[in-house]
């Protein structure tokens, strides 16, 4: 099933659906629908221009990159304009620029360094023309691509943060998500990239925001998915697979606000995720309640990684579409994902992984580890 296109908040779609016979210019990112899967692909010449590290080749650490840090104290010019930023007054624990190399393009109708502001729906009257030779699987790619700067220090990583700075972190990653989702994206896609192999190319420590005008497909599927399941059972997908993990022995720490747990079928060995209990949707969970998140986080981060042996690893906070968001069937939740390289032969041409460790045994060696 190809995924749908969700109208923004005012009725109106924010993708430009592309008029028979005309192309997109070659700059311009585009959604395209492979007409034999159905499934939707970004296409984004606007990332080209993406600096690789210097130590791509010869160390699965962290980047090393020419010049100096864009993203440190002091050359906040380097990385652009501040958007937004926590504390608002005095000096920035946390900053959101927009990305130099975005992956998707667009106009927000107001900028603010408040970290919460909402803005208006994308208008897509007042994007460039645009050529055409395409048709209803080329969609333009509005939105919006931010990064996210975790902490003033270059070194260090998301679980060595205070808790009370990842919480810092975690509200300014809500906000953002917020003002987006407000602005009517028809999902927004948040991320961390942590070290090359996992495809990081700064190694100051930063997320990434991406406000979607298409919902790519395995968002759309997994939403479609949690929607048969509450319609069938009652039950919403996600507290299914929690319950079926307490029983194969894959939930490696529990507590009141959220449990991590190894999921069935990971996308690798020692993926982890964090299940929160309640599911208050993700732009509207409480500061108090992000604080023993960020707790929680911090330990599953540090758990994960010490187990996995990697140094590489992403972290994916997956969000129901735009128009699942209220649903009684809809959740949120974050996978923590080691990385040790790219997949062989076998994983590319199907499309799928290896997995080489068991989750239930990497669950066994976790708990061991968080004592």
């Amino acid at each position: 099933m190809s995924a749908p296109v969700t109208p923004s908040a005012g009725g109106s779609t924010l993708a430009s659906v592309l008029e028979p016979g005309e192309a997109p210019r070659a700059m311009t990112p585009t959604f395209r629908r492979d007409r034999l899967t159905g499934q939707w692909r970004l296409v984004a010449p606007t990332r080209a221009g993406v600096p690789l590290p210097s130590n791509r080749a010869t160390d699965p650490g962290l980047p090393s990159t020419d010049g100096r840090c864009p993203f440190c104290p002091g050359h906040e010019e380097d990385a652009g304009r501040t958007v937004a930023r926590l504390p608002r007054e005095g000096e920035w624990q946390v900053r959101v620029v927009r990305n130099k190399y975005p992956a998707v393009v667009g106009r927000e109708s107001s900028d603010s360094v408040d970290s919460s502001e909402s803005r208006g729906p994308i208008d897509s009257r007042h994007e460039p023309e645009l050529a055409h030779d395409e048709d209803d699987d080329t969609r333009l790619a509005f939105g919006a691509h931010e990064v996210v700067v975790e902490t003033r220090a270059h070194e260090g990583d998301l679980h060595e943060l205070s808790v009370e700075h990842l919480a810092l972190v975690l509200r300014v990653y809500r906000d953002r998500v917020a003002h987006h989702e407000a602005g009517g994206a028809a999902c927004v896609l948040l991320f961390r990239n942590r070290g090359v192999r996992a495809g990081s190319t700064q190694a100051h420590p930063h997320a990434q925001v991406v406000a979607c005008s298409v919902v790519p497909t395995e968002i759309a599927r997994r939403a479609s998915r949690a929607r048969d399941q509450f319609e069938k059972n009652g039950a919403r997908l996600i507290d299914t697979e929690l319950r079926r993990a307490e029983a194969a022995g894959r939930v490696v720490l529990r507590e009141e606000v959220g449990s991590l747990v190894c999921p069935h079928a990971p996308s690798g060995p020692y993926e982890t995720w964090l299940i929160p209990h309640h599911h208050v949707p993700f732009a509207r969970v409480d500061d108090e309640t992000l604080t023993s998140l960020a707790r929680l986080l911090g330990r599953s981060i540090a758990i994960t990684l010490e187990g996995s042996r990697r140094r590489a690893w992403n972290l994916l906070v997956h969000l129901p579409p735009l128009a699942h968001r209220d649903a009684p069937h809809a959740f949120w939740h974050v996978a923590i994902v080691p990385r040790g390289g790219p997949g062989a032969g076998l994983e590319l041409v199907s499309g799928t992984t290896v997995v080489t460790v068991a989750p239930e045994d990497a669950a066994a060696q976790l708990r061991a580890l968080a004592g």
